[in-house]
């Protein structure tokens, strides 16, 4: 059987070592599919401005040899050769369901906050009639009561679900224990926003080689930070976090963020090529200091995320 396609992920990464003719040779057409930033976090090794430039030539080279277009998630990336930026990555239909449940209760919440207006300024119509006509009004109210109720019962079993607010807990991050995910800078942001908010609890999922040094950083600060080991992102504790805060900027095209944005919570994300994908959904705030970190940070705790429409979610 003859190939005529063949997709590489990582290029860069699995031709380091290869021996042997090129992929570019052996087929027609060879596509690359580019997902992580390698030359970014060689620059934080000893000698960092040396292994970025080296780690980067290098993966320009094997992937202008193997592969003859390059996919890139984002504009991290820069100076390949036949490259386009194209967001192939996508996340498992299970966090997906789990953002159509949290849009329909959102949405439900909503239609409710419209029925308690609505009610209130009934009641405020009533307050100013009963002066002049207390007795009429009396039974206006009653016969007006008597009415919503039926209504917001059908709304109630329409919708299938029952009246709770759609996140039960606050903020949290998920991602490796490593530096390089933006552990510190997050803990520099929390730090400055606590200055003048108060302390802010933050859940924190993940395992790795920095663990320790990040939890013992955190001790340091006095910062309310509490790790939590690994865990299912799409397991039933993680979908009631309302709050996911991500100060990675090396990262390609983070999957936790795809996968928050995707169960319809709020995305704390800094302004960065690796999120400009995440730019376009309405549950994305994204900062480019401590200020803003901190605006996004209360405008997400204290509000409700808009329900992602099906076009969000396709």
């Amino acid at each position: 059987m003859k190939v005529s396609l063949v997709l590489l992920e990582e290029p860069e990464h699995l031709n380091w070592y290869r021996a042997g003719s090129r992929w570019s040779n052996q087929f027609s057409h060879v596509v690359g599919v580019l997902h992580t930033h390698y030359s970014g976090y060689a620059a934080d090794l000893p000698g960092g401005p040396i292994n970025k430039a080296a780690v980067g030539l290098v993966c320009r080279v094997v992937c202008r040899l193997h592969c003859h277009k390059v996919l890139q998630l984002s504009l991290l990336a820069r100076g390949l050769t036949r490259s386009a930026v194209v967001n192939v990555h996508g996340v498992s239909a299970k966090f997906i369901t789990a953002g159509e449940k949290k849009a329909a209760l959102l949405r439900w919440q909503q239609q409710q906050r419209c029925l308690q207006t609505r009610d209130q300024q009934q009641q405020d119509q009533d307050q100013q009639q009963k002066q002049k006509q207390h007795d009429c009004v009396l039974q206006h109210s009653n016969d007006q009561q008597k009415q919503q109720q039926p209504q917001q019962l059908e709304l109630v079993a329409a919708c299938g679900l029952p009246v709770q607010s759609a996140f039960s807990k606050g903020a949290y991050f998920l991602g490796k224990a490593l530096w390089d995910k933006g552990h510190g800078d997050m803990m520099q942001l929390l730090a400055a926003h606590e200055a003048k908010h108060g302390q802010v609890p933050v859940d924190v999922y993940g395992s790795g080689p920095d663990l320790a040094a990040i939890e013992a950083e955190a001790a340091r600060r006095g910062l309310a930070l509490s790790f939590k080991g690994q865990a299912d992102h799409c397991c039933p504790a993680l979908q009631e976090y309302k709050v996911f805060i991500n100060c990675c900027k090396k990262d390609v095209l983070a999957t936790a963020t795809a996968e928050a944005v995707a169960m319809n919570k709020w995305a704390l994300l800094p302004h960065a090529p690796c999120n400009a994908f995440f730019a376009q959904f309405p549950n994305v705030l994204l900062f480019s200091n401590a200020a803003e970190f901190s605006a996004a940070l209360c405008k997400a705790l204290e509000e409700e995320p808009p329900a992602l429409s099906a076009r969000h979610l396709r």
